[in-house]
């Protein structure tokens, strides 16, 4: 954002960024910033983070200019923005169902749709493993996003623009193993394992009866 600060641009994050520190600091920059907020952050109001909500109940707290909001749909939202003061609007979604929603709420689905929608496309096939190798999740996640944006210009400009995202990345790799598609890969069978035998008398009590190695 460096080169935008200072001009008036609208901001939009989600829970993973934002502060009361953070909009502070962006209201030092002349910039508005508005985006969801995680209930345990530093400098939040409790009264408002804390506070028990009925479904359809909101509750907000202003400070140093920044409103923070908590609203109750299904689940609670907190909310935190520079660009607004709190006013309940009618709202209708993509199904024609109207809805009383908070003007803050509204405002971030508008902006964030595409992004939230991206991640939501994503997900559907994540390739991600649990690793404790933090940057096998980065580049995995990466390349997901690349099928992703891929499938959008696919979607756009393609010939075939009706093909699924399942399918659309079952083609990629295929084409991507080419020759290789047909290869036997060699599995590992039982008669790959064996049980140790050389452990002596005094020492088997340690291992458990079924210990055994691959060869």
């Amino acid at each position: 954002m460096e080169k935008f600060l200072g001009k008036g641009y609208h901001l939009y994050t989600d829970n993973f960024y934002n502060s009361f520190e953070l909009t502070k600091h962006m209201i030092n920059q002349k910039t508005y910033i508005c985006g969801t907020l995680r209930t345990d952050r530093k400098s939040n109001p409790k009264e408002c983070t804390k506070a028990k909500l009925k479904q359809g109940g909101v509750i907000s707290r202003s400070r140093e200019g920044a409103v923070v909001a908590k609203w109750k749909d299904e689940r609670d939202v907190v909310m935190i923005s520079k660009l607004h003061s709190l006013q309940i609007i009618e709202v209708t979604n993509r199904r024609g169902e109207k809805k009383m929603k908070p003007n803050i709420i509204k405002d971030y689905n508008q902006c964030m749709s595409g992004v939230d929608r991206a991640e939501q496309m994503v997900s559907y096939y994540d390739c991600q493993r649990k690793t404790i190798r933090w940057y096998k999740k980065v580049a995995l996640h990466l390349f997901d996003t690349f099928l992703f944006n891929a499938y959008c210009l696919n979607s756009k400009y393609g010939q075939d623009k009706t093909i699924s995202l399942l399918k659309f990345r079952e083609l990629i790799v295929t084409d991507l193993l080419g020759e290789r598609l047909n290869e036997i890969v060699p599995r590992i069978n039982n008669n790959s394992f064996r049980y140790l035998s050389s452990i002596p008398p005094n020492e088997k009590k340690k291992f458990p009866t079924k210990l055994c190695q691959v060869l």
